[in-house]
């Protein structure tokens, strides 16, 4: 968890301007980066897909499922997150939406957040995105070294 705990300040620096953030992948900590900013007032609006919206909702915080394309593009002068159910829906959504959408791939900022991280179990926890980009994935390292 140290790795997603490092990658969180970036992640809020990137939100700080009005536009539709997508965090991606699945099973990347978006529960907890969206938990986040949402505690910290980091954002005006966030949606999530069913499950985990459920969950930060029972957990007191004001999470929205998953809108329309429309009323995302209404919200686009906002600072809104969306924590997306797959990496094709945050592509699929980020063509839709346009230049006012930032897909945020968390794997590239834990991989930046991991500079401590002894480099033979980066290259274990390495994945690859065809249109993300790269980065690691922190539940892929070992327990002792999150």
């Amino acid at each position: 968890m140290r790795v997603v705990e490092a990658a969180y300040p970036h992640v809020k620096r990137l939100v700080r301007r009005p536009g539709v953030f997508l965090l991606v992948p699945p099973g990347s900590s978006r529960g907890y980066i969206l938990e986040g900013l949402l505690r910290e007032d980091a954002v005006d609006r966030a949606y999530a897909y069913s499950r985990l919206a459920e969950e930060l909702r029972a957990r007191g915080l004001a999470v929205g499922d998953l809108p329309s394309v429309e009323e995302l593009e209404r919200g686009a002068d906002r600072r809104v997150v969306v924590a997306v159910e797959s990496s094709f829906q945050a592509v699929e959504l980020k063509e839709k939406l346009g230049k006012r959408t930032e897909l945020i791939y968390l794997p590239k900022y834990f991989k930046e957040a991991a500079k401590d991280v002894d480099k033979k179990h980066l290259r274990v926890a390495e994945v690859k995105h065809r249109r993300l980009g790269g980065g690691i994935s922190p539940k892929l390292l070992r327990p002792g070294d999150r």
